[in-house]
């Protein structure tokens, strides 16, 4: 049958069409109530989508992502043997956070093939001292990142203070001179898990960016800007995280080309424990699932997750490889490394994309009017916003507007974790003298589950 034929045997409606039928469906029902989703990043959601609904063509190039593995380093023996484990179970990249200060780098990355495992080196600590070390270890095939501002505004304080911090980045930056791979890694998972919609999380990348390129711009430096890491959250909202990453590939290329700028950026996407639960965690590999499957579609870079009981656990063997077997399936099972684009043709997501680029600009510009990400973070107006959006989320699950399973429905009464658990899946408040306020992670189940903890 030839494809006029077939084409002939289907006709086509248009979208008035379409909203006529569904209106006739609905027996009298109210359309917009009933069929209009108002989503917490204010766009109105139809029932269906055409090509009508689109104003530009959203198309990227084919691009294969990783695997990746990330290790939290406090000792250098243990990170590398646990990286080794990762590499023959099948992760392609290794993401070490580096939090002791005196890290052997070379003992670190010691028996991995520096030429096909991207090895990737987030210090979390910034002195003269610390750049020596990565002089002396003369590991230029791996890439060193830091990111001050990150620290400033999760832990709410600087290293040493703005001004030190800022020049020894330039000091790290500097290491490109002499061979090395030093980047900025902007850390846009804490404001995903702090509860920022996906349109104010876009916004803040942007910010975050540009307060960079800004200092870098006014120190006549912005030659040392080669390279960029943006950590993201990706939570459960399967279409909307497509279109989230999606938004940010159309997004940071105008914002670089507005500094005149080129530089190499990553969008590294790990599964946010935002949606997770303590109680029935079984549950978090359907969430991790959903999570991952929107990261390989929407074009990042790099993907990681987090184990389903990692709430309550310490890290153990069968739960990390529960969570890259999951990887190991989408990409070798499912073929989704060979794909050009596989979300491109969608209506509904390039549309969300378009949306999400739109609104996200808006709020980045007025970010930028009223003197910055940096600015604002020193008056409290991000911290507060970011808190209203996440209560704002919130209320949607405490009026069964929105439901989790194991938290707000279907809860398991028997199980009871506070004897077995290993660690507390709750924030532990520390008082500590801050510069501002921390932007703080929170989990949506946590409202719950402290109660039923202390009642155990």
């Amino acid at each position: 049958m030839s494809k006029l034929e077939i084409d002939n045997r289907f006709s086509k409606l248009n979208p008035s069409a379409w909203k006529q039928m569904i209106q006739f469906q609905l027996e009298g029902e109210d359309y917009a109530q009933q069929m209009i989703f108002h989503s917490l990043e204010g766009i109105d959601i139809k029932p269906f989508y055409t090509e009508e609904d689109l104003n530009q063509s959203i198309d990227f190039a084919k691009r294969d992502w990783s695997i990746e593995e990330s290790i939290a380093v406090y000792q250098d023996v243990e990170a590398n043997k646990l990286a080794l484990e990762a590499i023959d179970l099948g992760a392609e990249s290794i993401h070490f956070k580096v939090f002791t200060p005196n890290c052997n780098f070379n003992l670190l990355v010691e028996g991995i093939d520096l030429n096909t495992i991207k090895v990737h080196l987030c210090l979390q600590q910034l002195s003269e001292e610390l750049i020596d070390r990565i002089v002396s270890s003369q590991l230029k095939q791996v890439v060193f990142s830091i990111d001050p501002l990150s620290k400033f505004y999760v832990t709410g304080n600087w290293y040493l203070n703005q001004k030190s911090d800022l020049k020894l980045l330039t000091t790290f930056l500097e290491l490109i001179q002499q061979g090395f791979q030093p980047s900025l890694e902007l850390d846009n998972y804490s404001i995903a898990e702090a509860g920022a919609n996906n349109v104010y999380q876009i916004a803040m990348v942007l910010a975050h960016l540009a307060e960079y390129l800004h200092y870098f711009e006014a120190e006549n430096k912005l030659h040392l800007l080669k390279r960029v890491t943006i950590k993201l959250g990706v939570g459960t909202h399967f279409f909307f995280e497509i279109a989230k990453v999606r938004a940010l590939r159309l997004l940071i290329p105008s914002l670089l080309e507005a500094f005149d700028v080129e530089i190499s950026y990553d969008l590294s996407s790990k599964t946010s424990s935002r949606y997770y639960t303590a109680y029935n965690s079984v549950q978090n590999l359907v969430r991790s699932s959903n999570s991952l499957l929107s990261s390989v579609l929407s074009t990042a870079d790099t993907v990681s997750g987090i184990a389903h009981d990692s709430l309550i656990y310490n890290s153990n063997k069968s739960s990390n490889r529960l969570i890259r077997n999951q990887l190991l399936l989408l990409k070798n099972e499912a073929g989704l490394n060979e794909h050009q684009d596989a979300a491109n043709g969608s209506y509904y997501i390039n549309y969300l994309t378009e949306q999400f680029s739109q609104k996200a600009l808006g709020i980045f510009k007025l970010i930028e009017k009223n003197q910055g990400l940096l600015f604002q973070l020193k008056n409290g107006s991000i911290q507060k916003e970011i808190e209203k959006q996440h209560l704002k989320e919130l209320e949607l699950y405490k009026a069964n507007k929105e439901v989790l399973i194991g938290a707000t429905a279907f809860k398991d009464k028997r199980e009871r974790l506070k004897k077995v658990a290993e660690r507390k899946p709750f924030l532990v408040k520390k008082s500590r003298k801050t510069a501002i306020i921390p932007i703080v992670k929170r989990r949506i189940a946590s409202y719950w589950e402290e109660k039923r903890w202390n009642h155990e």
